[in-house]
């Protein structure tokens, strides 16, 4: 059962994660052909270190924000667990920026 609003919030950020990975949150449009970027590696993505940071990341807050929302009987727990993930966030948020930029730019 919920306990509180902010496991809704929660299980919502998990869900966010999860489809980073599955659906394109970019197009690269270079000049020859459009591709769609996301942060499921593939063969196509070739070894790229700020795109393997971002779905490392991702992971971490997946992971995280998923064992999060078990955590609501103690809530200060949570709440210093919510403020790493928020800047776990910040960091992959960066990551994509850059990955995107490095991505048109090729």
């Amino acid at each position: 059962m919920i306990q509180r609003v902010q496991s809704l919030f929660l299980a919502v950020v998990v869900l966010c994660g999860v489809s980073f990975l599955i659906y394109p949150y970019a197009n690269s449009l270079p000049i020859t052909e459009t591709s769609n970027i996301t942060l499921m590696p593939t063969r196509a993505s070739g070894f790229n270190t700020i795109f393997y940071i971002g779905v490392i990341l991702n992971m971490i807050s997946i992971v995280g924000t998923f064992i999060t929302i078990f955590l609501f009987k103690n809530r200060k727990l949570q709440i210093k667990l919510i403020f790493l993930l928020i800047i776990v966030n910040f960091l992959l948020l960066g990551a994509l920026y850059i990955s995107n930029s490095n991505a048109q730019n090729n």
